[in-house]
């Protein structure tokens, strides 16, 4: 029975490890880790009823719960499996060793929920901060492609429709040279903060460089997205002229992805778009469909 027991978790072990392996290589997915660790856990609880003093190995699988499952996840499953332990190495004459895993597997529990949550915080600070422009609040250039380039397989194989709005603060190196670079930050800061409360969950703003701006409009068709940017570019101003005491206006260029162009063919109608609406006298939105009949 020993012997069988060993070869079980053994293999069930090597299993996970095979994974972690894939991994490495970049060809596991998590839920092979998953799978492989719930069957390394199952037999390892098996064994706790067979064998009492074995139940001491689920410390060995504790920490790996909270590398593969979310934190809410890895506890519960860590709790389940430590109150199995638990009953299968019971036993009339041996209940104050059942109680000292207890103690210890509580103890072990607590000290890896509370690690796992301080790296998940330090984690998600890092992302933030290397993905937030920290002047404006908007996303950086970090992420950006790789939306775009999900919004592009969306419309290729689902014909979901994506919008692009590129927009630039008009006449903003006059605002820098006559009020000063502090009172252009505040501009700036004050667009991208008012843009960002006003956005829906399909619509993400990024700094796209300097007083340039872009918004990915997922679900969203052409038209649907020229009103959107009408709607923004007049908010936009009235907050401005509001908070700043400042004429700020912007001019916009709209485009939806159009058949199975590239995202930098994407970015560049609507950048031509941009322009097209700079060349007509500024403060408006021209869509890529005006600017490519122009």
């Amino acid at each position: 029975m020993d012997v069988a027991l060993v070869v079980m978790l053994g293999a069930s072990l090597i299993i996970l490890c095979y994974s972690f392996f894939k991994d490495y290589r970049h060809q596991g997915t998590i839920t092979q880790k998953q799978v492989s660790l719930i069957c390394a856990s199952i037999m390892q609880a098996y064994s706790s009823y067979q064998i009492p003093e074995t139940a001491i190995y689920l410390f060995a699988l504790l920490p790996i719960y909270f590398f593969i499952f979310n934190l809410k996840i890895a506890t519960l499953i860590a709790f389940v499996f430590l109150l199995i332990n638990l009953l299968g190495s019971w036993s009339g004459d041996n209940q104050w060793g059942s109680i000292r895993f207890l103690i210890s597997g509580m103890t072990s529990l607590t000290f890896l929920a509370i690690l796992a949550y301080v790296l998940e915080y330090q984690r998600n600070n890092l992302y933030l901060f290397a993905t937030t422009d920290d002047l404006t609040g908007a996303r950086n250039r970090k992420t950006m492609y790789a939306n775009l380039e999900n919004a592009r397989q969306a419309w290729l194989n689902k014909q979901v429709p994506s919008s692009l709005v590129m927009m630039d603060l008009d006449h903003f190196k006059q605002i820098n040279d006559q009020q000063g670079h502090l009172f252009g930050d505040k501009v700036l800061r004050t667009f991208a903060e008012h843009l960002m409360a006003n956005l829906d969950d399909n619509e993400i703003l990024y700094r796209y460089g300097g007083e340039e701006f872009l918004i990915i409009m997922r679900q969203c068709d052409q038209p649907r997205a020229y009103a959107r940017a009408q709607q923004l570019k007049t908010s936009a101003h009235e907050v401005c002229l509001l908070k700043l005491h400042q004429q700020i206006t912007c001019s916009m260029g709209v485009g939806a992805l159009y058949n199975d162009e590239n995202c930098e063919t994407w970015i560049k109608a609507c950048d031509n778009a941009l322009y097209q609406a700079k060349k007509d006298g500024r403060n408006r939105v021209i869509h890529r469909a005006q600017q490519e009949a122009s």
